[in-house]
């Protein structure tokens, strides 16, 4: 399951890459940026934050701070960037796909769509990996890892 996920986010990864839909490092902190201010501006805008959602995006950062890294070293954290990047980049080329495909945003928000779109993004997985040639140089890495 951890492999077939690693492969499945370096395909749409690369997909991403190659139709030039990457994000630029300035526009995911940007990005990053407009998410740690969230709560704070919900609050000047007088949207109410239910105390069970602050409890949850604090105590995330509360455990970051008992493996000694702070909430502004998780925001400044390069292996952090890079998954926000990565998620960005799937993120638009989904859009991207979704529209080639035909996919309106009326009919994508529905759960028939929904299913028709990820059975879709499937067989698109499934025939990119059947083109990429994926070695595994040291398979004592992945004897360890839980399914």
């Amino acid at each position: 399951a951890v492999l077939n996920d690693l492969i499945y986010r370096k395909i749409l990864v690369g997909e991403a890459k190659k139709r030039g839909l990457f994000p630029s490092r300035d526009e995911v902190l940007a990005y990053m940026d407009e998410i740690k201010r969230m709560p704070e501006e919900a609050k000047e805008k007088g949207i109410e934050i239910t105390p069970e959602s602050y409890a949850l995006y604090k105590d995330f950062f509360t455990g970051l701070e008992k493996s000694g890294l702070s909430e502004e070293q998780y925001w400044r954290n390069e292996a952090v960037i890079g998954k926000y990047q990565e998620g960005m980049a799937i993120a638009k080329l989904r859009a991207e796909l979704a529209k080639d495909w035909g996919f309106t945003p009326e009919r994508i928000v529905t759960p028939q769509g929904v299913a028709e779109f990820e059975k879709k993004l499937e067989e698109f997985i499934s025939l990119q990996r059947k083109r990429t040639r994926v070695e595994i140089l040291d398979p004592a890495v992945f004897q360890s890892l839980p399914e």
